[in-house]
């Protein structure tokens, strides 16, 4: 690979700490890889002198891979240094190539005994941090109430709500969670507590006041530069009179910024309650220019008096010294709450303590704690003589404090994107990157080097120039350094424009609009216009630099990106859906929100306890109960004032309809039934035993997307287990756990079935899009209000400013902010807004080819004259990206297209005439006219053969005893794949379609085959070891007086016990115990003895293969009945239930051997292959008869 100048440097750059800023696309990966690369076959030094760090698994494991590919190549092809880079294989498999929290995992378990913690300690997942946070939280809440502290009770009255205490609860673990960012937690807390009771001048002399005088200042320039605008306007349209009465207005807010910078709060109140914003009224001379102007005149002094009253309700709206009163006032407050933070974290942690778990926060501070033993941090520093650092703009101060604890003087190499940074909500600090980035800069710093990389390989030029022309007004910064630059040498005629399609919501008296149109919401509306510009989009050329060639744009090439997708994803999915456009959601939400997996819980709700209406009814309507809703009604119309379950309890023992009653009895009996059972079964087991039970897990399969609705079932299970791993138990514990990850709205989507080959459209976050990239990105939801939800809560918080606490003024019911408050949420709101145009950035940047940006307004006149005005745009006033971009597009290429209902409708109306059209061509009995070009084409299409003529009659995937017929089909050599496919079909080949459970009847009898399945489940669950102690003991005697022995009477128990647990029906534990003597005959064989003997049993093992016939790769499934081991020596058994005579002779024994040996040999595969044993000895023993065929 031929790299850049800069990205040479960055490559080979020694003995310097290098900070690599590297823009999108500009191969910073490939880079670090490559730096790691030299670093060990040029300079020799070896993996495990690496430390390598990132942020996620996916990117710790990608980077590994890449390095193990890279060293392979060179292995191959370098022969001089074959030992060492075989070494270094070896090593990198085990090497410090991960994430921040493993290497800090790492560094507790080699020196858990400095911090004195068990070695034997687990990690905690969020959904059990949950639990157990507020099991801590219910702790604490409950010892202050039974201490009856004042201050508690205090502190709840001001800041709780009339009905319960969880605003309070939320503010303690707001601050909790908060400081766990900060290297040092509670010396942080105790000394912002301290702040509110600064003196009026202490407070002037503080950093907190120069950082509320700046926010003063920026506002004030906001101010002054808008007016001066507004002027400058007036003067250039010939309105000078009317921009001379203005001049007054300007002086006095000149005059506030400079009070602002050299006095106090009292006199820049003054100034500004001076400000009058002379009337905007000219003389007739100069009516005319200043019509021309009005409306943008009128924004840019709209803009200064929101900047300036800004200033005023948060500054100064009282005198200063009571601005320091409120402040002084709260302190109590302020300890009281650090109080309870600081015992809720001893509670916390206590829990935690009990259960041996620590959580991702404690991972980083226990490391740190660690660290600071300097023989701990000497031992890492001299084993690392490399550290490197992946996406370094996320890092926070925890990691970074973590890193200078074992770095050398010059061993530290970063690479990141700081216009990338766009995880705040993890907190981390873009913040620490620029200091960085300003310190690299000086060239007196002899170990430190900053590099830039700005050449982007990933998108054509359009794509570029947009991204630069927004971004350049849109970022703070974004200078030539930090603009793209275009690497992708080829484009010729692919290179498409970027567009803008803003969907006008309103619709016109005027407009002709179908009612179906009309009903739409805005995220419904740009779905159809998405799904237009896709219809379009695909087939159309792009160039793909993986196979260096042109290729027609596929549906897997497209993404829909959308900043959330909550209330949108599932609009455009079902869009595209009715338009053929087939999609999924990446989704990191919405898991419990399902369908299926809701049915399931509220019948675990209902289980738990049968008193929860909204539950019950829910399940009662479901598919698991049928109960219609007519009948749902009838039940509550003979109950109306009683809730839902005791009208349904009353009507099970007196309703008025005898059939329905019934159904009742049936159904809370059923209930009963199950909560029994829930009682001794495993989580796990029980709902299986659930789903199967109701038959729900073969309806769901049968609803459309059947099989994510089963994988998505399928999961739960696995949460159960993941439950019950985390030593906690129970059905209740469970419902709670789940309520809690819902709650607490942990990220948790559906399970993923679609694999990045499959070609259907992508729809995802763009926070889940970063470090990917698409042929064509569209970027939709544009239109959508950001969330401003910080600015009402009771308390606010930043790392650099401390805690602001409301002042609550109980005798007047109202509250205030305090200056701390308003200083907070000013910077906040600042970095946020800074934060959507990086995560705008992101998703702008995801682009190869074609770019497009879709948003939707509710008036796009209104919104054009609200924006055409502005010059440049105002990122602290946008509600929207559109706000942000709409401005920003003056002198760029970017097209822009409107749409309106009435043009949806049209569409509409196209696809419907489209379907009659070609209705009617279907009745049409007379021959079409059909152009020669056509026919040749249609000739073409309808002759085609497929090369591949074996794959068409094999299906991709066989079980084992299928397999043995297609292979004696496909031993006749000499046909062709059409006979072949003939036989194939004309053969018995039937599939046993399974009956759902809820709609099987009972039988009177059951086919060899049923009876051989439920044979195979006893032994399934057989204990051969208890098996042998009793049924070894005694003769099979059914009687002589009517007693059984106890071999009978053991079995029988066993079958009932598998009857109780739900294994066996009923039907089935009958048929199983009128072959108890089958069973004992088993246990008592030379085999059954073996069994009880053998050092490990396996059992049911099921297995996939891929096998090869006439040159095409299959997949064989299968399940294995039962192997076990004998010191080093590995036996398999397959039960068989055939019906054949006792003493059979050595023909028939060897017709069986030739029938099974195939399946036998596939087994014997499928042990040493996946389970990596040799198999000994292979046996197939045939239950009925008794007898034990070796192979």
């Amino acid at each position: 690979m031929k790299w850049t100048e800069k990205q040479q440097e960055a490559i080979d750059l020694r003995e310097k700490n290098m900070l690599v800023a590297a823009a999108a696309g500009s191969g910073k990966t490939a880079v670090l890889v490559e730096r790691i690369k030299q670093l060990l076959i040029c300079d020799g030094v070896s993996i495990d002198e690496m430390l390598v760090v990132t942020f996620t698994n996916a990117a710790a494991a990608e980077m590994r891979e890449k390095i193990v590919k890279a060293v392979t190549f060179e292995l191959e092809n370098n022969s001089k240094e074959a030992a060492f880079l075989r070494r270094q294989l070896n090593l990198l498999y085990k090497a410090n190539i991960s994430t921040f929290h493993s290497f800090a995992l790492e560094v507790i378990r080699r020196f858990f005994y400095i911090i004195n913690i068990d070695p034997n300690f687990k990690i905690c997942d969020e959904a059990e941090q949950i639990l157990l946070q507020s099991q801590a939280m219910d702790n604490l809440f409950e010892e202050m109430f039974d201490s009856e502290d004042e201050a508690f009770i205090d502190f709840l009255n001001r800041y709780a709500t009339s009905k319960n205490e969880d605003a309070v609860k939320e503010m303690i673990l707001e601050v909790y969670s908060t400081i766990q960012s900060v290297p040092n937690p509670w010396q942080w807390l105790e000394e912002h507590v301290q702040l509110f009771q600064l003196s009026k001048d202490e407070f002037m002399r503080s950093e907190i006041y120069a950082e509320l005088r700046e926010s003063i200042e920026n506002d004030l320039s906001i101010a002054y530069d808008s007016y001066e605008k507004s002027i400058d306007l007036l003067e250039e349209a010939g309105a000078v009179a009317l921009a001379q009465k203005f001049r007054p207005d300007l002086e006095n807010i000149e005059q506030a910024l400079s009070v602002a910078r050299e006095k106090g709060l009292d006199e820049l109140a003054s100034i500004l309650s001076g400000i009058t914003y002379t009337r905007m009224v000219s003389t007739k001379a100069e009516k005319e220019a200043l019509d021309s102007v009005k409306e943008t005149v009128n924004g840019y002094r709209e803009r200064c008096k929101e900047a300036i009253k800004k200033i005023q309700d948060h500054y100064c709206s009282q005198p200063f010294e009571d601005l320091m009163a409120d402040m002084n006032e709260v302190y109590p407050q302020a300890v009281t709450l650090s109080n309870l933070v600081k015992r809720f974290h001893e509670l916390y942690r206590e829990e935690k303590q009990e259960k041996k778990l620590i959580d991702f926060n404690d991972i980083e501070h226990f490391a740190l704690e660690i660290l600071s033993d300097e023989k701990a941090a000497a031992e890492y520093r001299d084993k690392f003589n490399y550290i490197f650092i992946d996406e370094y703009q996320d890092s926070n101060a925890v990691q970074d404090t973590l890193i200078a604890c074992i770095k050398r003087e010059n061993n530290v190499f970063m690479v990141g994107d700081v216009k990338q940074s766009i995880y705040k909500f993890r907190l981390a600090e873009p913040e620490i990157f620029m200091e960085k980035y300003e310190l690299y800069k000086n060239p007196e710093r002899v170990h430190d080097a900053k590099i830039d990389l700005n050449i982007n390989f990933r998108s054509k030029r359009n794509v570029i120039t947009a991204v630069n022309d927004l971004f350049s007004k849109l970022m703070n910064g974004y200078d030539d350094a930090a603009s793209l630059h275009k690497g992708v040498a080829y484009e010729g005629a692919l290179d498409y424009p970027v567009e803008l399609h803003l969907v006008d919501q309103k619709i016109q008296e005027d407009m002709e609009v179908e009612e179906e149109i009309k009903e739409l919401k805005a995220a419904e509306m740009e779905a159809h216009v998405a799904a237009s510009l896709i219809k379009d989009a695909l087939g159309k050329p792009i160039f793909d630099a993986k196979i260096g060639a042109e290729r027609p744009l596929t549906k897997r090439d497209i993404v829909i990106l959308m900043r959330s997708q909550k209330n949108y994803a599932d609009k455009f999915q079902q869009v595209l859906t009715e338009q053929d456009i087939p999609s999924h959601i990446n989704d990191s939400d919405g898991y419990f929100d399902t369908l299926e997996i809701e049915i399931i819980l509220n019948l675990l709700r209902v289980i738990d306890n049968r008193k929860q209406d909204i539950p019950l009814i829910s399940v009662l309507h479901s598919s698991i109960m049928g109960f219609s809703t007519k009948e749902l009604t009838k039940i509550r119309i003979e109950s109306k004032t009683t809730s839902y379950f005791e009208a349904f309890a009353r009507y099970c023992e007196a309703g008025s309809e005898i059939e329905l009653r019934q159904k009742c009895q049936e159904t809370m009996n059923k209930l009963l039934e199950w909560k029994k059972l829930a009682e001794f079964m495993p989580l796990e087991d029980f709902i299986w035993a659930l789903i199967r039970d109701t038959g729900y897990f073969t309806f769901i399969g049968a609803l459309p997307s059947g099989k994510q609705r089963q994988a998505n079932v399928r999961a739960l299970i696995d949460k159960a287990v993941q439950f019950q791993t985390a030593q906690m138990k129970g059905l209740y514990a469970f419902i709670n756990y789940v309520d809690a990850i819902k709650n607490k709205k942990v990220p948790m989507g559906q399970v993923t079935l679609v694999g990045e080959n499959d070609d259907v459209v992508r729809i995802m976050t763009i926070h889940k899009s970063k470090g990917l990239e698409f042929p064509m990105v569209l970027v939709a939801g544009l239109g959508k209000r950001f969330n401003n939800a910080n600015s009402r809560k009771a308390i606010s918080l930043h790392k650099n400013i401390g805690l602001g606490l409301r002042v609550v003024d109980r005798e007047n019911h109202c509250y205030r902010k305090i200056l701390l408050q308003s200083a907070i949420e000013d910077r906040c709101k600042a970095e946020d807004m800074e934060e959507e145009v990086r995560i705008l950035y992101v998703a702008f940047t995801r682009a190869q080819d074609k770019l497009v940006l879709l948003g939707n307004v509710k008036d796009l006149n209104k919104f054009k004259e609200a924006k055409e005005w502005e010059e440049e745009p105002d990122i602290l006033r946008a509600s929207c990206y559109l706000d942000m971009i709409f401005p920003a597009l003056a002198g760029s290429d970017i097209t822009v297209h409107c749409h309106d209902a009435a043009e949806l409708s049209v569409t509409s109306k196209t696809n419907h005439d489209a379907a009659g059209q070609l209705r009617k061509l279907f009745e049409q009995k007379e021959p079409l006219s059909i152009s020669a070009q056509l026919w040749t084409q249609v000739d073409l299409q309808l002759s085609f053969q497929y090369g591949y003529p074996y794959a068409r009659l094999l299906k991709s995937k066989f079980s084992v005893s299928k397999l043995n017929e297609i292979s004696a089909l496909l031993e006749k050599e000499d046909l062709q794949p059409e006979e072949y496919q003939q036989m194939y079909f004309d053969s018995d080949y039937q599939t046993a379609l399974a009956v759902p459970q809820f709609a099987e009847m009972k039988k009177k009898g059951f086919s060899a085959a049923e009876r051989g399945t439920i044979l195979h489940e006893v032994m399934e669950r057989w204990d051969f070891k208890k098996g042998y102690e009793i049924c070894c003991q005694t003769a099979v005697s059914k009687d002589n007086n009517g007693e059984k022995d106890a071999a009978w009477v053991y079995t029988v128990d066993f079958i009932q016990h598998l009857e109780d647990r739900h294994i066996l029906t009923a039907e089935e534990a009958e048929e199983a115990k009128n072959n108890t003597e089958l069973i004992i005959r088993l246990q008592r064989s030379e085999l059954g003895i073996r069994l009880a003997k053998a050092d490990a049993i396996f059992r049911e093992i099921p297995f996939n293969l891929m096998k090869e016939i006439h040159g095409e790769k299959i997949i064989v499934q299968g399940i294995i009945d039962c192997y076990f081991r004998e010191g080093d020596h590995y036996i398999l058994v397959d039960y068989k239930t055939n019906r054949i005579e006792e003493s059979p002779n050595p023909e028939k024994i060897e017709l069986l051997k030739e029938q099974y040996e195939e399946q036998i040999a596939l087994y014997r595969e499928a042990i040493e292959t996946i389970r990596g044993v040799q198999v000994s000895e292979a046996y197939l023993y045939m239950v009925n008869s008794g007898i034990m065929i070796k192979f």
